[in-house]
């Protein structure tokens, strides 16, 4: 398990790297926000792997709240760039 274990925090780490360099490099305002939102998953991810380390359950609301945050600030990035760009957005 604890290879595992090693693989899986590598693979985040990397993805996390590459996320961030994303949100700062951009070029556009939708890849900073693509990117904003693959962080917030992959804090989730985290999150979900230290639960499952040490085998508690109290992350878990913590877990709802950030997916329920992170689908609306994706939504409401998504809507604004489509008013700006002339596209209406209902």
């Amino acid at each position: 398990m604890t290879v595992v274990y090693g693989i899986v925090v590598a693979m985040l780490g990397v993805a996390s790297a590459l996320a961030s360099w994303r949100t700062a490099r951009g070029p556009s305002t939708l890849d900073r926000a693509v990117a904003l939102d693959t962080l917030t998953a992959l804090a989730m991810c985290w999150m979900a792997l230290g639960m499952s380390r040490l085998g508690g359950v109290v992350v878990l609301p913590i877990l709802l709240a950030m997916s329920l945050l992170g689908f609306a600030g994706s939504t409401a990035i998504a809507k604004c760039v489509m008013r700006r760009r002339g596209d209406g957005g209902a």
